[in-house]
């Protein structure tokens, strides 16, 4: 009766349900990231040991930084969308990771 009607449908739980599902896959995609750096980090370097000192650090990061934020400036909430600033801490540490090594050079 009506061609150009649309129905649009809203419930929370599969709002959240949705919302899951691409917090988890741009999780999966962060586990691909971590392993890229750490190669392009190994074969930049050509060392092994640093790459993993680098990755090291990079990833212990996370638990200094959750510690500051919940204990420190006392903010409960934290978010799943929070854990994926992944994609920008790797990228500063990894970028002040070579500016460091060129320098020692």
């Amino acid at each position: 009766m009506y061609p150009n009607l649309q129905r649009r449908v809203f419930a929370g739980s599969l709002y959240q349900k949705n919302f899951d599902d691409t917090i988890t896959a741009d999780l999966i995609w962060s586990v691909g990231s971590v392993m890229f750096v750490f190669l392009y980090i190994m074969i930049h370097l050509g060392s092994l040991f640093l790459a993993v000192v680098a990755m090291l650090m990079i990833l212990l990061s996370f638990p200094v930084t959750q510690f500051i934020y919940t204990a420190i400036i006392r903010i409960s909430f934290n978010a799943d969308l929070n854990q994926l600033t992944l994609f920008i801490i790797m990228g500063i540490a990894a970028d002040n990771f070579f500016v460091f090594s060129d320098a020692w050079k």
